[in-house]
């Protein structure tokens, strides 16, 4: 679910009240729209209260944000993590782009396996990561993962 104004979150999570939540980074796109990071960061974290009602719920945080302890302290249900910088449950690391593909390997418990994406961007990979992190406490493989990664088309 998307974010335009605080409480938005609130309202949206009351209505579907989600066992899965993805955080995916506190960044500058929202900024017209809240006038801070930390303004930003609260709206987010809205979330976290829904996922707390149960503590067998998932939050999924991005390790390489600078907010994610902060937002991970708040956290009573189970956490996933995914980055490329820091260490984390879900990782990509040797990235290398080229020819409108992104290719890395995607490690989770020490397990690894290459992946490769036909959609540019560094972003576009920690969206593949908080991807992955969803699919994993859902209980898909890596194999699946790597393949549903590498089958997506932007419409």
């Amino acid at each position: 679910m998307g974010m335009n104004s605080r409480g938005e979150i609130a309202r949206l999570a009351e209505i579907i009240e989600p066992n899965i939540g993805v955080i995916t980074n506190i960044h500058h796109s929202h900024i017209g729209l809240l006038g801070s990071l930390a303004e930003i960061k609260e709206a987010k974290a809205e979330l976290i209260p829904w996922l707390n009602k149960n503590e067998a719920n998932w939050l999924v945080l991005n390790k390489d944000d600078y907010w994610t302890p902060e937002l991970q302290r708040r956290t009573k249900c189970r956490v996933v993590t995914f980055a490329i910088e820091n260490q984390a449950d879900v990782e990509a690391h040797s990235i290398v782009s080229g020819k409108g593909r992104i290719s890395f390997t995607l490690i989770y418990r020490k397990n690894k396996i290459p992946v490769s994406i036909a959609i540019p961007g560094l972003y576009n990979i920690y969206n593949a990561l908080a991807a992955s992190a969803v699919s994993l406490v859902l209980g898909i493989s890596l194999p699946d993962i790597a393949r549903s990664l590498a089958s997506f088309k932007l419409p």
